[in-house]
């Protein structure tokens, strides 16, 4: 979930983003060497909104994991490393597209882009191999 939107010059600039699966919020050092991402705990104002979309996520991810249903409805806590099981299987089956924010050119969710590249697409070895027709032959 981005925090704030538009262009450093703005009163309430994109600064910052709230990672859905953790729950922290991550704002980046704007520093082309190290790329340092910086945890900290959800700030009061934006916490029910963040709620409200994980809710929203874990309920579009509960279609594709029993272990998951049952967890939501008995109310019990959610290990983030179902959330990204679940949420890797949906993005390899084509059921789910993980959606995340950033600003390359700000420096703003570069790492947490390349995270979920590792975390949710596709290796080679889990889809099958793409088949083609050779043009220059006649069908």
């Amino acid at each position: 979930m981005p925090i704030g939107a538009g262009p450093p010059h703005l009163k309430e600039a994109f600064r910052g983003l709230i990672d859905l699966i953790s729950m922290r919020m991550l704002t980046f050092v704007n520093d082309a060497k190290t790329g340092e991402v910086v945890e900290s705990p959800i700030p009061a104002e934006l916490h029910d909104e963040a709620e409200l979309w994980r809710v929203q996520m874990l309920d579009q991810l509960s279609m594709y994991d029993d272990q998951l249903t049952e967890l939501l409805l008995a109310e019990e806590p959610i290990p983030d490393e179902l959330i990204h099981r679940v949420l890797r299987k949906a993005t390899i089956h084509n059921m789910a597209v993980p959606v995340l924010c950033g600003s390359a050119l700000d420096g703003i969710g570069v790492q947490p882009v390349l995270d979920a590249v590792a975390l949710y697409l596709p290796s080679p070895a889990d889809v099958p191999p793409v088949e083609g027709a050779d043009p220059k032959k006649p069908m």
